[in-house]
């Protein structure tokens, strides 16, 4: 009865470590894959990063051009904040200040 405990105990012993191997090998599959996947996309995105900086190189900067587009690109945001801030105190509205806040005379 004795013998036949350890071989069960040895068994479970035996499975319990394979199974562990196993979980191990999956896990660094996984990193390797997803490792591979993120070096793949980055030398992708460099090639089209170098495509593209080949192609502006053809092109001029134009400081001049590039500071009346930025100036209106403030102007326009701007306007847009001043016009948000106008639409969102209703009309009429005078604001409560609590007691607490209030300045003392």
């Amino acid at each position: 009865m004795s013998d036949y405990r350890e071989e069960d105990a040895k068994k479970t012993k035996v499975m319990w470590e394979k199974e562990e191997r196993e979980k191990h090998a999956a896990l660094w599959a996984g990193v390797l894959f997803f490792m591979l996947l993120v070096i793949f996309l980055w030398l992708l995105n460099t090639k089209n990063l170098f495509e593209y900086f080949n192609f502006n190189k053809k092109k001029t900067l134009n400081l001049d051009e590039f500071s009346v587009e930025f100036n209106q690109a403030l102007n326009d945001v701007s306007s847009k904040v001043g016009d948000m801030k106008v639409d969102s105190v209703p009309a009429g509205y005078t604001p409560q200040v609590p007691e607490q806040n209030k300045p003392k005379k």
